[in-house]
C-alpha cells in the first residue's frame, strides 16, 4: 500500500512539473526579450536550446546523417552570442516568417534556421 502511495505521489509530481515546460514561440520571445527581468531566463533557456541542437547535430554527424549546422571547431558560444545570432536572424527575416501561425512558430526552429544560416555546412 505504501509503495502504491509513493508511486502515485511521484506520478502526480511528474505530471505537475510538466506543466512548467514550455515551447517558446516567436511571438512570446519577441514580447519577453523586451522585459528586462525575463531576459536572464530567456538567455538560459536559449543556451540550453542551442546546446541541444548542437548535440543533435553531433549525433547526426556521428551516424552519417549530416550536420544540422557547422560552427567552427573548438568554438564556444556565450548565451549573449546565441541571442545576438537569433535576434539578427529574426530582424533580417521577420517579413518571411508567418506572423502568428495557429500553434505559434516555435523559437527552436527559428534558432536552428539562424544557426544554419550563420554556420552553414560546406
Amino acid at each position: 500500500m505504501q509503495r502504491r502511495l509513493i508511486l502515485a505521489t511521484l506520478a502526480l509530481v511528474i505530471s505537475w512539473q510538466s506543466g512548467f515546460a514550455r515551447n517558446l514561440t516567436l511571438n512570446m520571445y519577441l514580447k519577453e526579450r523586451q522585459a528586462e527581468p525575463q531576459r536572464g531566463y530567456d538567455l538560459i533557456w536559449l543556451d540550453g536550446l542551442y546546446n541541444g541542437l548542437l548535440m543533435a547535430s553531433i549525433e547526426m554527424s556521428l551516424n552519417g546523417k549530416g550536420d544540422l549546422f557547422c560552427p567552427p571547431e573548438h568554438m564556444t558560444m556565450t548565451t549573449e552570442q546565441i541571442a545576438d545570432i537569433l535576434d539578427r536572424y529574426i530582424a533580417k527575416n521577420m517579413g518571411k516568417m508567418p506572423p502568428d501561425p495557429p500553434i505559434g512558430l516555435v523559437i527552436g526552429l527559428v534558432l536552428l534556421a539562424a544557426m544554419k544560416e550563420t554556420f552553414p555546412c560546406h
